[in-house]
């Protein structure tokens, strides 16, 4: 039985991000729904990267994950606490972001995954090859 790999996890949060873009729910007035989807992909993608539970943490908790690691650099570590801080304040303090800033959270979370998501060499790529062949 052939062992089909599960997909990157960078692969996964773009389709959700565009998904997210596609539907423009801030837009329609639905700035809830928009940070919490926007959030909920980050918190899966940052499971599947770097396998760090920020599904059952909160946005603090998660961000002091990050700071006890090396994974991101400052710029990263930024953008991650832009986007999880926002966030907060519209769910919880029912803040009512600028559209720069809405949209703002969107391209941070581009951002985060395209500065984060793990490179897999040629050499990697035709290792795996080989291994799947053997299964």
């Amino acid at each position: 039985r052939i062992l089909k790999p599960k997909e990157p996890a960078h692969i996964i949060v773009y389709r959700e991000l565009e998904r997210i873009k596609n539907e423009k729910l801030w837009q329609k007035n639905m700035v809830k729904d928009y940070h919490t989807q926007l959030t909920e992909a980050i918190r899966v993608y940052i499971e599947n990267r770097f396998e760090i539970s920020a599904m059952e943490q909160t946005s603090d908790e998660i961000i002091k994950s990050f700071s006890v690691t090396d994974f991101l650099n400052e710029k990263n570590f930024e953008i991650l606490r832009q986007m999880l801080t926002l966030a907060d304040f519209v769910k919880f303090a029912k803040a009512e972001p600028l559209p720069d800033e809405n949209d703002l959270s969107l391209k941070n979370a581009y951002n985060f995954v395209d500065n984060t998501l793990m490179k897999i060499t040629k050499e990697e790529d035709l290792k795996l090859d080989s291994e799947n062949k053997k299964i």
